[in-house]
């Protein structure tokens, strides 16, 4: 999976709603107007809220320095464009697929644009590739600088855009429980005047 650029934080929030109003929609009629709407939309928010927590380990990266050929990268055919690319994997410990998604709200969109990282997740594994555009693996010592440079900078970008998702998702979570009322509610009204019209077409009672 690509770092962030897979798939909308929205679509969590769908699948989310799915959810809820597949529980709402199993309760019998019954059911629905025992509820106390209040009381419910709690209960329903307790258990499909989105926990954003990523948590990944920045302190224990494992670091590999490759060749790589980059000249169909960079529309070079005629000769090959050898440079040493550094690779810093870090695990994931806790949601690795959080990390799949972008921002929908402009906010947190502009965020992203002003924190834009390469990288990809495999399994519980973050990676992030430097390119030192220096076509030896033995690193003279500003190279070196720059890389470790370069890393903190991405670290601190990714970090700033794991916040930028938990804020929309802390933000749809604090609509859960009056969608989960409003839902419960508006059910309830359906029953009650359906119920009212059944008794005034019984002449039997």
């Amino acid at each position: 999976m690509k770092l962030f650029k897979e798939k909308p934080v929205t679509d969590l929030f769908v699948a989310a709603e799915n959810k809820i109003r597949d529980r709402v929609n199993s309760l019998s009629n019954d059911e629905i107007l025992e509820h106390n709407s209040i009381e419910f939309g709690e209960s329903i928010y307790s258990k499909y809220k989105i926990d954003f927590k990523v948590e990944i380990d920045f302190e224990n990266a494992t670091i590999e320095t490759k060749m790589e050929d980059l000249s169909g990268q960079i529309n070079i055919s005629s000769r090959r464009y050898l440079t040493a690319i550094v690779y810093y994997t870090f695990p994931i410990s806790k949601n690795p697929t959080f990390l799949q998604y972008f921002p929908q709200s402009e906010n947190s969109l502009q965020i992203f644009r002003s924190n834009r990282v390469d990288g990809i997740i495999q399994g519980n594994n973050l990676i992030i590739p430097i390119s030192t555009n220096y076509a030896n693996l033995n690193l003279p010592e500003n190279i070196i600088n720059d890389v470790k440079n370069a890393i903190l900078d991405r670290v601190e970008k990714i970090k700033n855009n794991l916040q930028a998702l938990k804020s929309e998702c802390d933000v749809y979570n604090e609509s859960i429980s009056e969608k989960v009322v409003r839902f419960i509610d508006g059910k309830k009204a359906t029953i009650e005047q359906e119920n009212t019209l059944k008794s005034k077409l019984n002449p039997f009672k």
